[in-house]
Formats: C-alpha cells, sequence, structure tokens
C-alpha cells in the first residue's frame, strides 16, 4: 500500500511546489533574473537560467501530472530537486551568502531549512521513482512470479 501511495503523494508535492516556484518566477521574472545575475558562479548565464528553470519546473510538473510520464517527472524532478540542494548545501560551507527570490512561505526559510527542504524532495522523488519502476516492471522483490498452482 505504502509503495503506491508514496509516489502518488510524492508527485502531487512537487506538482504544487514546481507549478508554485515556477510561477513565482515568472510572474517576477525581472527580480528572479536579477537574483540570478548576482551570482558571480552563473551571472554570464543569468538571462537564459532565469528563463530556464521555471519552463524546466512547469515541464515536470506537467510531467507528474500526466500518469503515463510519472517516472520520467519524478527522475526529472529528484533530479533537479537534488541540483538545487547541491547549489544550497556548497554555498552553505563556502559560507557565500546567497540572495533569495523566492516567493511567499519559502521565501521565509533561512538557508538551513532550505537545505533541508530541497533534501527532503530530492529524496522523496527519487525514492518515489524506484518504488514505481519496480511496480511498473514487475521487479518487487514481493511480487510472487505464479501465485496460483496450476
Amino acid at each position: 500500500m505504502f509503495r503506491k501511495i508514496f509516489p502518488e503523494l510524492t508527485s502531487l508535492l512537487l506538482i504544487v511546489l514546481f507549478v508554485y516556484t515556477g510561477y513565482m518566477k515568472l510572474a517576477d521574472h525581472t527580480r528572479f533574473a536579477n537574483t540570478i545575475a548576482y551570482q558571480k558562479n552563473i551571472a554570464t548565464f543569468s538571462e537564459i537560467i532565469a528563463w530556464a528553470i521555471p519552463l524546466i519546473e512547469l515541464a515536470i510538473a506537467l510531467l507528474l501530472f500526466i500518469p503515463r510520464f510519472r517516472r520520467v517527472g519524478l527522475l526529472a524532478g529528484g533530479a533537479l530537486m537534488s541540483f538545487f540542494t547541491i547549489y544550497v548545501g556548497v554555498s552553505l560551507l563556502s559560507g557565500e551568502e546567497l540572495p533569495c527570490s523566492c516567493g511567499g512561505v519559502i521565501s521565509q526559510m533561512n538557508w538551513t531549512e532550505h537545505f533541508f527542504f530541497n533534501l527532503f524532495f530530492s529524496v522523496s522523488a527519487i525514492l518515489s521513482w524506484f518504488m514505481l519502476r519496480n511496480v511498473n516492471h514487475g521487479k518487487s522483490k514481493y511480487k510472487l512470479s505464479n501465485p496460483l498452482p496450476r
């Protein structure tokens, strides 16, 4: 039961997260682009990144919404959240000051909380991907190959 519910719940939470954050970044695109431009390591590509990230987030939300593409969405969402987690983690360890272009509730988090928030979604997405892979391909170690004797 858990193996069915957890991926569905994770997908739903990621859809809400990616639609919300993607929309917020597009709604205040100038602020988001300026925040990206402030980052010295990626400033050269700030305009491309400022469009790509919210569009990727919305595309992943769409993949997660369509059951046929959910596994791809979970893998992509897990990868994107892992990238964000690593970026925040490296910045925290280096002592680099991070500007925040997040909106609403997420902007109220400090960067350590943000790190663990991202880590939770990264792990949940990847774990859900594995769960769906086992269910969808019959590779679950709990599945009986021939449940009824002949």
